[in-house]
């Protein structure tokens, strides 16, 4: 309809009427562009706010994953604080042992990490970071990734430094059968023998002094995850409620200590 009136208004050379037919044209073209370009925006969006919200979820999860690691490695630290005590005191209170036992078996522990991600490594795979339009959010996630790779990494140099612990270990502390135990070990050793021993007791300061330095790491991960659970929140008009995890969740997810 109307390319017939266009070819009119040419046949009777009203050009006027031609350009105006032909910017009606051009208008449509550019209005039909536009609308597809809105709903397709439209889409993304709804998408993103999708994904927002499960990985918002996922935050919180992860929050509460590396506060109770925080947590547990605080506990396991007084214990092994109070192992170097009572080195240098060469004898162990009554109620002391089962700390001293407990730090003596959690000495060399570098478990593997294994924070919630399923959902990280979707949106990573579905076109990365750079689907997240807000750069703050953007920013949370990516700096949270990096400090879990960094982590990741510490965590084999840490364990490469347990060298010093087993050549400690061998010849002086022994592990024996205990069936009521999950472990089914226990650990033998003389406290009064092993606190004279200045080599022994330069290896275990030193395996201590790696632990409160990891437990610092954990700590900074920590913060990183609080931070990109708030910003979350804030981009989804939220709050970020960490819920409770339990101790056994949390070594469920430990893995082999390598």
């Amino acid at each position: 309809m109307l390319l017939r009136r266009m070819m009119d208004h040419f046949e009777d050379q009203n050009w006027f009427a031609v350009v105006l037919d032909l910017m009606i044209v051009v208008l449509g073209i550019f209005l039909g562009f536009q609308v597809t370009a809105w709903n397709e925006a439209r889409k993304e969006r709804v998408a993103e706010l999708a994904a927002l919200h499960r990985l918002q979820a996922e935050s919180e999860q992860v929050v509460a994953y590396w506060r109770m690691e925080v947590q547990l490695q605080t506990r396991y630290n007084e214990n092994r604080r109070l192992l170097l005590r009572v080195l240098d005191e060469g004898t162990i209170a009554p109620g002391d042992t089962a700390a001293v036992d407990d730090a003596v078996m959690r000495l060399g522990h570098y478990p593997q990490f294994n924070p919630p991600r399923s959902v990280y490594d979707d949106l990573i795979g579905a076109g990365g970071l750079g689907t997240i339009s807000d750069p703050d959010v953007r920013g949370a996630v990516a700096a949270y990734a990096a400090e879990l790779d960094f982590v990741t990494g510490q965590l084999t140099q840490f364990r490469t430094n347990l060298r010093g612990l087993h050549d400690a270990y061998e010849g002086r502390i022994f592990s024996a059968y205990a069936p009521e135990k999950s472990s089914l070990r226990r650990y033998e050793y003389d406290i009064a023998s092993l606190s004279g021993d200045r080599q022994f007791v330069s290896d275990i300061v030193d395996a201590v002094r790696d632990q409160l330095q990891f437990l610092t790491i954990r700590e900074s991960i920590l913060s990183r995850a609080v931070s990109m659970c708030e910003a979350l929140s804030r981009q989804l008009s939220t709050t970020c409620d960490a819920p409770a995890i339990d101790e056994e969740e949390i070594r469920a997810r430990e893995g082999v200590n390598r």
